[in-house]
């Protein structure tokens, strides 16, 4: 995942810490989900070409890779195309169904959290080898940007603080191993909208997006 230097987790999580934050997170989520009225689904999201359907369909299926890491297995069976194929697949369901498995699948991912015995056992994510103690964090991020793409009334600012500056020192150190630097203009930004052009979430002119996902 981190293509020049190195950027330990331990250096900038805490997974069973994190592992604990997820479980809410991911509760939190669910009230957002249950009280979307069923049309929703077809819905467009913030994301180009994708409906409200298929954000839930990634958000279950992101959750199961996570646990599939964990037992040695990869990531997304036939890689990055099985991964889009099953989205597509799993986009259209009854509200209902998307619903039940998206419940499903977190308590799965996070019974598969509270089983881990080292953090450091290295794991396989489509971007690269990385180590376990990543993936809770990882799925915190999953979280809170997708929320924000579900345009289901989510705010950045009920975004958790503490887990706001965590990522982002991540985000930036991640970012400075992959190029030398952050750029000046994104260094004036204020935390949120730094963190936010780090996930993809916000144009700002004259500068690349950080290209981190």
């Amino acid at each position: 995942m981190v293509h020049r230097g190195v950027v330990h987790f331990e250096d900038h999580t805490r997974p069973a810490h994190e592992a604990r934050e997820v479980a809410d997170a991911h509760r939190t989520l669910l009230e957002h989900l249950r009280a979307a009225p069923n049309a929703r689904k077809s819905a467009p999201s913030a994301l180009r070409g994708w409906t409200i359907g298929h954000v839930v369909a990634h958000l279950a299926q992101s959750a199961d890779s996570h646990v599939e890491l964990l037992s040695g297995r990869p990531q997304y069976e036939g890689g990055a195309p099985g991964r889009a194929t099953r989205i597509d697949a799993g986009a259209d369901r009854p509200w209902a169904e998307l619903l039940a498995d998206a419940e499903r699948a977190f308590a799965a991912v996070e019974a598969a959290y509270a089983g881990v015995e080292s953090w450091s056992t290295p794991v396989s994510m489509l971007a690269g080898p990385v180590s376990a103690g990543y993936l809770p964090l990882i799925r915190r991020r999953e979280i809170e940007v997708h929320r924000l793409d579900l345009r289901l009334g989510a705010t950045v600012d009920q975004i958790d603080r503490s887990y706001l500056a965590r990522d982002l020192g991540f985000l930036e150190a991640w970012l400075t191993a992959r190029s030398g630097e952050i750029p000046a203009p994104i260094l004036e930004l204020d935390a949120t909208d730094r963190w936010l052009w780090m996930v993809g979430r916000l144009d700002v002119r004259g500068v690349e997006p950080a290209g981190l996902f």
